[in-house]
Formats: structure tokens, sequence, C-alpha cells
């Protein structure tokens, strides 16, 4: 049977964007640890703290939407959804790298903040290295079987790897998401909300009963659920699903002027002004860009040099904290304290080193694994298939 080939315009462009925001994040966040001048001490210190999350809130929308798109496809395409196909495709777009950041973080990183320890003269790092000294079995056991967003609850940041949490989460959605595709596509909306109903719902028991009743292990339950964004994910599917199945009308209100416009503002409004459920309307307004940026007449985001960034993207979101490490930590070293040049090296450098280092991985790492995945693929996506 030919294998049929589908590509997303745009949705490479929202993945890059997504990965430098966290980048933006994560060295402003640093920058503010080491008591220099930051974004963090400014008006826009609640957008700036949000920015991370809410960029990986879009990672997460990404993922649910491309991940039931494709599951969906398969099983129109074939009359099946092969799982073991599914992990397999999975383990090799996502194993080799994670287990190599993981890696570094365990081994590389301890010894690099020992030997030079000019490079860990922040006290972050240098708590999150001292950390790994009493428990560092039980941690390298959450990483090595994807519960790195229990690490993180139990035993705070790992230098390094502390991004990994969101491909835990990821990694548990996927365990479970083709399972619910497969079995419940018939009745997939009515499953999805009943799936954002219970994950809301076994996280309000969790912190009201573990609270009330000062139990522990629920606390950490509840803490672990915030991390486990399903809800996310499965707004993104509706919209997966929405566009397979409506795609001719959802396309007319994709493409009108005055949706954009509203459904820009809000996520921009969002982006900026937060509350309790805004992350929840904040997913429904990525779903709608996720969906607007692939039809024709949607928000025009095709762009060549993000279209190359987002395929990297992945390398990017997972090499930049070690890269940021290093930058930052030798132009402390050097003394660079003249605000101006302080803040062009640190951007130039960690960016330019960061997009350097992920295309070297992606291009002589990742892209071995990445050929071998497509003879698990019954629907070819991506790159592969890219115009």
């Amino acid at each position: 049977m030919a294998r049929k080939a589908i590509f997303f315009n745009g949705l490479n462009e929202l993945r890059a964007i997504a990965a430098f925001a966290v980048v933006f994040h994560h060295i402003e966040s640093y920058k503010h640890r080491s008591d220099r001048a930051s974004l963090f001490d400014t008006p826009l210190q609640s957008f700036i703290e949000n920015l991370g999350y809410n960029a990986v809130w879009l990672f997460f929308v990404l993922s649910g939407f491309l991940i039931t798109y494709l599951l969906l496809a398969e099983h129109e395409n074939t009359g099946r959804i092969s799982i073991r196909d599914f992990y397999i495709r999975r383990t090799l777009r996502i194993w080799p790298l994670y287990f190599l950041i993981v890696a570094l973080a365990f081994f590389a990183m301890p010894i690099l903040a020992h030997q030079l320890p000019q490079l860990a003269d922040e006290q972050y790092v240098q708590q999150c290295v001292e950390s790994l000294d009493g428990n560092w079995w039980v941690r390298l056991f959450l990483f090595l079987f994807f519960l790195p967003n229990l690490a993180l609850i139990l035993y705070g940041p790992l230098a390094g790897a502390t991004q990994t949490w969101s491909i835990g989460s990821e990694e548990q959605f996927y365990v479970v998401w083709p399972l619910i595709v497969r079995f419940f596509r018939r009745r997939l909306p009515l499953t999805l909300l009943i799936v954002i109903l219970l994950k809301m719902l076994l996280l309000v028991l969790a912190f009201g009963v573990g609270a009330r009743y000062e139990i522990p292990a629920l606390e950490v339950l509840g803490k672990f659920l915030l991390t486990l964004r399903l809800e996310l994910m499965a707004i993104g599917a509706f919209g997966a699903y929405g566009l397979l199945h409506y795609r001719s009308y959802l396309a007319d209100r994709l493409s009108s002027r005055p949706w954009k416009l509203v459904m820009l503002s809000l996520v921009a409004a969002l982006l900026i002004w937060q509350f309790s459920i805004s992350y929840l309307i904040l997913g429904i307004g990525f779903a709608y860009v996720t969906m607007s940026v692939t039809v024709d007449g949607g928000i025009p985001l095709q762009n060549p040099w993000l279209d190359r960034l987002g395929r990297i993207s992945y390398g990017i979101y997972m090499y930049h904290p070690i890269v940021i490490f290093l930058v930052c930590g030798t132009v402390h070293w050097l003394g660079i304290d003249d605000p101006l040049l302080y803040n062009v090296i640190i951007y130039t450098v960690v960016v330019s080193a960061t997009v350097l280092v992920s295309s070297l991985s992606y291009r002589f790492f990742e892209a071995a694994f990445l050929r071998m995945k497509k003879r698990f693929s019954t629907i070819l996506s991506g790159d592969s298939v890219k115009p």
C-alpha cells in the first residue's frame, strides 16, 4: 500500500517561536538569579516569568494536534492504527537526544562544575550540582524511566536537564494516547472532553484532600498532575479531529480576518495577563493558531528561516540550558560588567551556539534515527515530505 504524505505549513515556524521563547525566558531567569539587570526586574516581570511555561503549553498543543491527526489519518489510510509502530516512531524521535542530555547532566555537568568552578559561580548551578550527591541513583532511575517531572518535584532542578520535565510529560502522554485514539476513535470528541474533565477533577481532589488532611503523597500527586498537561494535548487533539473531519467548514472561519484578529488578540492578552484557568483558554487560542497556520488564507506564518529553525527546535530546547551555563559562566569569569556589552555577548553567543550545536546534532546524530523512523511510518510527515 502506498504511503500517504502529510505536511503542515506553519508548524515548524510555531515550534521555532516556542523554542526561542523558552531560550529567552531562561536567559533572563539566569541574569535575574545572578543579580544582573533583567527584565524580571521590570513591569514585564509577569510576562517574562510565564513566557517559558506558555511556550511549553504551545508545544503540548502542537503535540496533541499532530499526533492525533497522524493517528486518525493512519486509520483512514490503512483501516488500523499500529500501536507498536507508533511507539517505535516516538522512541526513535525522542529517546536518543533525551538520553544524551540526561547523560550530560548526570556525568559531564558535575565534572565540569568541579573542574571549572569559575563557570559554576552562580549559586543556583552550585546547588543543582551539589544536590546530586545524596540522591544520584534515585534521580537517575526516575530520569531513565521518563519521570523527570516527578524527579523535579521530589528533588529539585538538575543543571542541564531540568527542561526535560516536559519531555517526560509528553512521553507519559504518548503511552496512553494511541490507545485512546484507537479504541475511542468513533467517540473521540466526547472522550477528549472526559479526559479534560477527569484531569481537572483529579487535580482538585489531589490538592484539596492533600492539603486538608495533610497527606504529602497526594500533594506530590497534585504537583505531578500539574506537569502532566493532558488537557492541553487534548485541546490540540480537538483541533486535529475538527480539521480532519470538517476542514472545509473550519477553513472559512480559520481564514476569516475578524476571527484572526479576535483570536490573536486573545492569545496576546493571555500571554500578558495570567489568571487561574487562563492556560486552558490560552490552549484553545494556541489550537486555533495551530489550525489557522495550516490552511490557505489562515495566519500567514510561513518563513524559510523559521522553518529551518523549527526543524531543529527539539535540539534548541534540549541543548540551550547547557549552552547558557557555559556562556554565562565564561562571561562572568571574564568580568564583563558593562550592561550593554554583557547582553550583546550573552544573547549573540547563546543563540548562535545553541543553533550551531542543534544543527550539528540534527545532521550528524538525530537524522540517523529519523531515517530509521520512516520504516515504521504509514503516514509520512514532516521534513521528509516537505514540498
